[in-house]
């Protein structure tokens, strides 16, 4: 197992970056380093689906013009909690959170000079194994390799998450069908503008992929753009991704009259499974055929 970034948080952050990042190889930990809390909550915000862990110390600056305080610990727990990051305190100011016991969850406090940063990676670790996105992350590793790899923004990759939660929920209402579709769209958009294999002119007047265009040009059917224009694709799809694209497409589609909390099971699961081989088989397409 592996940690996307471990976020510390420490105005000592020279030997905060020394001390982590020389035990990060081993507990295959990649370290970043902040010294105040208002460029964690900058780098967090933008990187929140690729944060694994925080460790906060309890005394540190809220910005660098203020000095060490424990309001600086206050803000960062309320705000690191609504995101469910798993989080330790690695401190040599223990005596100084006293008085916010009752704010504190028991066992994330680790003292600097008695505690290791081996003990604070290994606390982190079994938090992160018990996460259910790990778990569902581990289950599901192919399906979200599109999204390592880059070929799928990271924006997009909540879809996928919400998809495969409703599966393991056996959530089956109508509007997670709309999910799928959305990830449908993410595909056709990263085909688009990532990899520049399916036509920009396939992009609507809304700004969207047209799902009906780039799903014929996948199937090898000559497509025309907004301008009129033929395509066709230069490249052959295997027969089994292109029913998965057109089902996944009609069938989102095709349900569009039911209401929100209607009940589509089979259409649902269906679809679900059809979009998971799509994500699978997509990596080894890009890097077969483009650089």
């Amino acid at each position: 197992m592996s940690f996307k970034p471990l976020i510390v948080i420490d105005d000592d952050s020279d030997e905060i970056r020394r001390n982590f990042r020389n035990k990060s190889v081993k507990a295959e930990v990649n370290v970043e380093v902040f010294e105040t809390w208002d460029k964690t909550q900058e780098f967090i915000e933008a990187n929140q689906k690729h944060i694994d862990a925080v460790v906060l110390d309890a005394k540190g600056k809220l910005n660098s013009d203020k000095g060490p305080s424990e309001a600086h610990l206050l803000e960062s727990l309320a705000w690191i909690r609504r995101f469910d990051i798993p989080y330790a305190i690695y401190t040599a100011y223990t005596k100084e959170l006293t008085a916010l016991e009752q704010q504190l969850e028991e066992g994330r406090v680790f003292t600097k000079g008695s505690h290791k940063e081996e003990d604070v990676f290994e606390f982190l670790l079994n938090e992160i194994a018990k996460s259910p996105l790990v778990k569902l992350r581990s289950k599901y590793d192919s399906a979200f390799k599109p999204f390592y790899a880059d070929i799928i923004g990271s924006e997009y990759e909540h879809n996928l998450i919400e998809m495969l939660f409703c599966i393991e929920n056996q959530d089956y209402i109508k509007k997670n069908l709309n999910v799928v579709r959305d990830i449908l769209e993410s595909i056709f958009f990263s085909l688009i503008n990532r990899i520049e294999f399916i036509p920009e002119s396939f992009i609507n007047h809304s700004g969207k992929p047209n799902l009906e265009w780039c799903t014929r040009f996948l199937e090898g059917k000559p497509t025309n753009d907004k301008e009129g224009v033929s395509h066709t694709i230069p490249l052959e799809i295997p027969v089994q991704i292109r029913y998965n694209i057109r089902f996944v497409k009609n069938i989102s589609s095709s349900y569009s009259h039911l209401s929100e909390t209607a009940l589509i099971k089979n259409a649902f699961i269906s679809a679900s499974y059809s979009i998971l081989e799509v994500l699978e088989w997509l990596p080894g397409f890009i890097e077969e055929n483009f650089d």
